[in-house]
């Protein structure tokens, strides 16, 4: 099926060669190539440690994508720099392998990873066949992005509340449970009773047997860190970048789970905070990341690659692009993006993602974005999970079909947008300061995704990709 599409390269493409098939027997095949060498055997060729090994393009979630150029040396460090955090990932260990391995957080955190330690490796079938991946494959080990478990933990409520009674009082119950042991650091009966008939069906879901999950592309939200952590499926945030081969900083049980953090500098590495884009007076500013983990620069590029490699005291670093402070015990904690943040009218700088990353707590919320530079307010675009809004217009006896729920001309459907709206607005007042909760939202039905060229492979959003075709509703909102 593959073949029939690229079977014509060849003649579109000079350097191209021949194409061979994997699983076919015969001259242009794997089996052929792998008989050619046996009979020909030659001595394995080492590479050097400088030797570039992968040619990776970056997400281009704010512009253009760049190939990032990694070395042998690159990986290797910082696979063996984040491995001595994870003492109980050994040959035993099997991971679920959701993540691209063409994007440095897979081929590092899955295929590395998993190779050193002599592990096992399961492959998702696909997003959509994940549920009934997890318990064939039973992990032990997950690399993943906290959407996954924001997804799990939505349906897991949503579930609870549905069912209600007597199932509800016991979900709670264990939780409180948990929450008492979390906290105190004993287990009474009442746990281990609850967690038998309860918490071990939501562990089940995810195969029965996940001893970690290490979470990257965006923080996971603190009270959903807090619930898997009483499930008893701890996770554990990241944070790095395809310019750093990626792992710049990791929460580990060796070192610590500080929750709201992205860990502390893996083994070799230092972390810098650059004031001169903030002012000195503030203890957050532009993250820099020294350590044998930086790459060789851009493919082609060397004013990009001039752009963010530094030097100092004979360290070789990258210049992140991501907002963050360090506090007294070294864990990293990124405040925003300074690719994405923009000004409102009154001077105030806004950081989108991080209003996007507390709005999508919201169990409804599937996806948002928030936009506002130049305008006196923020305003924001939202996809939601039309079977959980389905449920709370029945719940208010709205007799109005999903599709017509935010139709302007719909009274039904513009009350019911108020509705959220103002539910927005209040879950954001908690952790968020006035000038950034946006003060109007449009609703749409389709959801960003890999196919429609909206998220990235670690479903981080393409920024300018929605942007082009939904700025103009978002501008209108301003006109309303």
């Amino acid at each position: 099926e593959i073949f029939d599409k690229v079977k014509d390269f060849a003649s579109e493409i000079p350097t191209l060669k021949q194409i061979y098939l994997i699983e076919e027997t015969g001259e242009n095949t794997m089996a052929g190539l792998e008989k050619k060498g046996a009979g020909n055997p030659v001595p394995s060729r080492k590479p050097k440690h400088s030797d570039v090994a992968v040619l990776i393009y970056t997400s281009g979630t704010t512009g253009e994508p760049k190939g990032v150029l990694l070395s042998h040396g690159n990986l290797a460090e910082n696979v063996k720099g984040a491995l001595s955090w994870f003492l109980n990932l050994t040959e035993k260990s099997r991971c679920i392998s959701m993540l691209p391995w063409a994007h440095s957080f897979g081929i590092t955190a899955d295929l590395h990873a998993f190779i050193l330690r002599g592990g096992s490796i399961g492959i998702m079938g696909s997003v959509e066949t994940l549920i009934d991946d997890l318990p064939k494959i039973q992990p032990s080990f997950m690399t993943t992005v906290p959407r996954i478990f924001n997804r799990v933990y939505n349906g897991v409520w949503a579930k609870m509340r549905e069912e209600g009674g007597l199932k509800l009082k016991l979900f709670e119950a264990a939780l409180a449970a948990a929450k008492s042991k979390r906290e105190t650091g004993n287990a009474g009966l009442k746990y281990k009773i609850l967690d038998k008939i309860v918490l071990k069906k939501i562990r089940a879901r995810f195969g029965g047997c996940l001893e970690n999950a290490v979470t990257g592309s965006a923080p996971m939200n603190v009270e959903i860190a807090k619930f898997f952590i009483d499930v008893g499926i701890p996770t554990y945030d990241a944070y790095g970048l395809s310019e750093t081969s990626p792992a710049i900083t990791i929460n580990s049980p060796l070192m610590g789970n500080r929750l709201g953090s992205v860990g502390k500098p893996i083994v070799k590495t230092k972390v810098v905070i650059d004031r001169s884009r903030t002012g000195e007076s503030g203890d957050d500013g532009e993250i820099i990341c020294f350590g044998p983990q930086c790459m060789i620069g851009y493919h082609k590029k060397p004013d990009k690659t001039q752009e963010v490699i530094v030097e100092m005291n004979g360290m070789r670093g990258v210049r992140t692009g991501d907002r963050g402070r360090l506090d007294d015990d070294g864990f990293l904690y990124i405040t925003g993006r300074f690719k994405e943040e923009y000004k409102l009218a009154n001077g105030k700088y806004i950081h989108p993602d991080a209003v996007e990353l507390e709005m999508k707590v919201l169990p409804w919320i599937l996806n948002a974005v928030v936009s506002g530079a130049g305008h006196e307010y923020n305003v924001g675009l939202i996809v939601p999970d039309m079977k959980l809004l389905q449920h709370l217009a029945t719940e208010l006896n709205l007799s109005v079909k999903p599709e017509d729920l935010f139709d302007p001309a719909n009274p039904a459907g513009q009350s019911f947008k108020d509705l959220l709206t103002a539910e927005v607005q209040n879950h954001l007042k908690k952790t968020l300061g006035s000038y950034e909760i946006p003060r109007k939202f449009a609703f749409i039905l389709d959801d960003f995704t890999l196919d429609n060229g909206m998220l990235t492979q670690t479903m981080k959003l393409k920024r300018g990709v929605v942007m082009e075709k939904y700025g103009t509703m978002l501008e209108d909102l301003y006109k309303e």
